[in-house]
């Protein structure tokens, strides 16, 4: 969703008070997201990692591509997710035509960015989404 500093403030809370042993908050480097960034380094010990945009979502997505098509990014079928996003993946297009929501396909972006192109693109690993949301 978009959410307001506030609501953005709320729910990061409510995550910091389920989960007290992360080792990053990656938060988006762009409106609501830079005083939330900021907030967090003043009033906390959690580290942060701003997440900068310097290409479009569709350039994104399109770097994405080659790890969900080789089979290194895991969707559970049976997962709570699934549906939702699996819906959310086929509309997204680089026209923005018949596209609603695209929060998921962002934050799945910066996951196979983060633990798969990032951290060690020439190794095995396959990035499972479920583990991964079960995190969060």
């Amino acid at each position: 969703g978009k959410w307001k500093y506030s609501e953005l403030k709320s729910i990061l809370n409510a995550f910091l008070a389920k989960h007290s042993d992360i080792n990053a908050l990656y938060i988006e480097d762009k409106s609501a997201g830079i005083p939330l960034i900021q907030e967090i380094r003043a009033t906390t010990r959690y580290p942060v990692k701003p997440i900068p945009r310097h290409t479009d979502k569709f350039s994104r997505a399109y770097q994405c591509t080659g790890y969900v098509e080789s089979g290194r990014v895991f969707l559970n079928p049976a997962s709570r997710y699934y549906t939702d996003l699996v819906a959310e993946l086929s509309s997204f297009s680089a026209d923005k035509k018949g596209r609603g929501h695209d929060d998921q396909v962002d934050c799945m972006m910066d996951a196979i960015e983060q633990l798969l192109i990032k951290k060690n693109a020439t190794s095995n690993h396959t990035l499972n989404v479920n583990s991964f949301l079960s995190q969060i």
